[in-house]
């Protein structure tokens, strides 16, 4: 099973305009199979955003082989530079569950954010 939970419409204060944005993402994850079969499943956690016509992307995978007691916990981010007031931005937010030779087992995203015109994930102001 996978889950996402994202920021929807938030304002973000900037300190100066332009300035630097961390865009975050905490993650956890979870494998309790015993003689887990596959051996390795691979966990992928993604966030993607464009922001002045600029790409931005950064990903983490956690690699489990069953029988964990605790969900591991863990966060990254991507830094986004140049942000000024009065502008926004969408992060899109995705996760996925893989066999380790390929095969996905389940993904999701926050796409459901996206109909027909793109809710801003954070407001600068």
């Amino acid at each position: 099973m996978v889950y996402v939970t994202s920021p929807y419409d938030q304002d973000v204060t900037l300190n100066s305009s332009p300035d630097d944005v961390t865009i975050p993402m905490n993650i956890e994850w979870f494998d309790e199979r015993t003689g887990a079969s596959p051996p390795a499943i691979i966990h992928r956690f993604q966030i993607d955003t464009t922001y002045g016509g600029t790409p931005y992307t950064r990903n983490e995978e956690r690699t489990t082989n069953g029988n964990m007691g605790t969900p591991g916990t863990d966060s990254f981010y991507v830094e986004v530079s140049g942000v000024t007031t009065s502008t926004s931005i969408y992060v899109y937010y995705s996760v996925s569950v893989r066999y380790q030779s390929g095969g996905t087992l389940c993904s999701v995203d926050n796409s459901w954010q996206v109909p027909p015109t793109w809710e801003p994930s954070f407001n600068f102001v």
